[in-house]
């Protein structure tokens, strides 16, 4: 992880948001979002077709009333296939969000789209800690400069580093149980 990455990281861990007990047991709806930077490997499988093995990092923020999700570290290995005749691509993989006390969210993600973004779902499939039991997800869109760029090797693969982006969830819903 580079220098201004674990920085970032640091902050926000520094000013995370405590989990709000009055959430426990009811569904909530917020919009979110999560800047990212992400690094991955190109791999040339086919004529015209790509896949990409990339990892994404950044902070969830979570609009409106405080949340235990706000501020969350996320953590996203992805796997996508990319077709650069179609300019198609689809995405699947998983992603956790971390707050100041380690405890985890655990979902799944899948997207398709174009170059450069994505639309699709994340499902909530679990949690440690506070976040045990937490269900739910909602529609999602992925904006990130990652698939531009490995376009670009469709001839010979290769190494993509410091590539920026954005996840937006108009409508994330879920629930913590109550304890």
């Amino acid at each position: 992880m580079k220098a201004s990455s674990l920085g970032w990281v640091m902050v926000a861990l520094g000013v995370l948001a405590s989990t709000n007990d009055a959430a426990r047991g009811q569904t909530r709806t917020a919009e979110a979002m999560a800047p990212f930077q992400g690094s991955g490997e190109v791999f040339v499988v086919a004529p015209e077709k790509l896949v990409i093995l990339a990892s994404f990092a950044g902070i969830l923020y979570v609009q409106g009333e405080p949340s235990p999700l706000d501020g969350a570290v996320m953590l996203c290995p992805v796997v996508q296939t990319l077709d650069t005749k179609s300019k198609r691509a689809e995405a699947n993989g998983h992603c956790t969000f971390a707050d100041a006390d380690d405890d985890v969210v655990y979902s799944t993600l899948t997207c398709t789209g174009g170059h450069g973004s994505c639309e699709g779902q994340l499902v909530l499939t679990g949690g440690t800690g506070k976040f045990a039991g937490i269900t739910g997800g909602g529609k999602l869109t992925v904006r990130a400069a990652l698939t531009e760029t490995a376009a670009s090797l469709s001839t010979s693969g290769g190494l993509v580093s410091g590539a920026t982006g954005v996840t937006v969830w108009p409508e994330l819903k879920y629930t913590i149980p109550a304890r």
